[in-house]
């Protein structure tokens, strides 16, 4: 009789080590599931600009839609191109595109920091250098530091939210 009682609080304990284990394993494989990294996550590839935001002496304004996109036409992008180059577009009114130049510019990625040419840059009045927020299959957000740059108050600390959305069509 021992031996039986013995048997079932065996098989009881093996089946809450087993239990706390598959939890263990499946909590551990979940916490690493985040969709968006930044560190190892590329941004090659066509990005359509969907949002912006800014954050001004820590004080974030709510997204709103990238007022440069034209209603009822495609969405103004950034083609990074796996060669190290870039591309971007816009569309004017008409939805005709316009490149932004005839001539593709350098980008790089380093880890978590996305740097433009400096001649894209002073044209489209932005930073050369962006933090990437987040990356994933289908959204990528980066920050950029306004701080100091023309049309900025001397004071003003500003930082301007840019959040795309892969195209669907990547030509």
């Amino acid at each position: 009789m021992k031996l039986v009682q013995q048997t079932k609080k065996m098989k009881k304990i093996a089946i809450l080590l087993f239990s706390s284990v598959t939890l263990l394993l499946l909590a551990s494989a979940c916490s690493g599931d985040d969709e968006s990294s930044t560190a190892s996550a590329s941004i090659v590839g066509k990005w359509d600009f969907d949002k912006r935001g800014y954050i001004a002496n820590g004080i974030t304004t709510p997204d709103q839609d990238d007022e440069q996109n034209q209603p009822g036409c495609n969405k103004n992008f950034f083609r990074f191109k796996n060669d190290g180059f870039m591309n971007s577009g816009q569309y004017d009114p008409d939805c005709v595109l316009r490149l932004s130049s005839s001539v593709d510019k350098p980008w790089s990625q380093t880890n978590t920091m996305l740097s433009f040419d400096p001649e894209v840059a002073a044209e489209g009045g932005i930073p050369v250098n962006w933090e990437i927020v987040s990356v994933s299959a289908t959204d990528l957000q980066i920050k950029g530091d306004l701080t100091g740059m023309e049309g900025v108050e001397p004071g003003v600390t500003i930082f301007m939210i840019l959040k795309f959305k892969k195209s669907a069509v990547q030509d």
